[in-house]
């Protein structure tokens, strides 16, 4: 096989710029996360900046973690997530410590789950209080569906992903119907990636 149809296919996998035949892919790879690393981190600083916040040091495990798992991440979106909870983690007037549970949370999540997430925490947050609201499997079914345009298999895995990682859990006060609430772990995690 031609090593151009094999830099052609995997640049259509990738979605980014070609490969050349002089390039190693490992750097090309390299390059790519070194370039989500920059985003996150500029789009760290400017939240830091608008909002006036004192940092303070972060333990290197957590911010090694944090920075090797956004390098991968290359949607705007979820790219500022990452940065929100840099900032987060380093900001001196958050007092909440357990930052690296989130760091293989947000690593573990596609975009469809967070933008699922989002609309549960929209919806469950009052002011600085979480309420506990149940939402109907039919409604998460529905949301995924209509919102994010998933098929019914790819809903149902992302609704169950959010279960396994002890986001969403069963709602012990249903009724016959199945529902679904949002964890304290599940509430915590989004106002780190979502608030600053």
């Amino acid at each position: 096989m031609q090593l151009e149809k094999i830099f052609f296919f995997l640049e259509k996998l990738a979605g980014l710029p070609v490969f050349t035949p002089k390039e190693l892919i490992p750097d090309q790879i390299s390059r790519w996360r070194h370039l989500n690393q920059v985003a996150i981190v500029r789009k760290a600083i400017e939240i830091i900046e608008q909002n006036e916040i004192v940092l303070r040091p972060v333990p290197l495990k957590l911010l090694t973690t944090l920075m090797e798992h956004s390098s991968y991440e290359n949607n705007k979106k979820m790219q500022a997530k990452w940065a929100i909870l840099l900032v987060n983690a380093a900001s001196k007037r958050n007092e909440f410590c357990s930052h690296q549970i989130f760091v293989d949370l947000l690593n573990q999540l596609s975009l469809s789950e967070v933008e699922l997430l989002d609309y549960l925490y929209q919806q469950s947050v009052d002011g600085a209080t979480i309420r506990e609201i149940a939402f109907s499997r039919t409604l998460l079914l529905k949301l995924c569906s209509q919102e994010l345009r998933l098929s019914y298999e790819d809903s149902l895995c992302v609704i169950e992903n959010l279960v396994r990682n002890r986001i969403l859990e069963p709602n012990p006060n249903q009724s016959q119907k199945i529902e679904l609430k949002l964890t304290t772990l599940g509430a915590l995690f989004m106002r780190e990636c979502t608030q600053v």
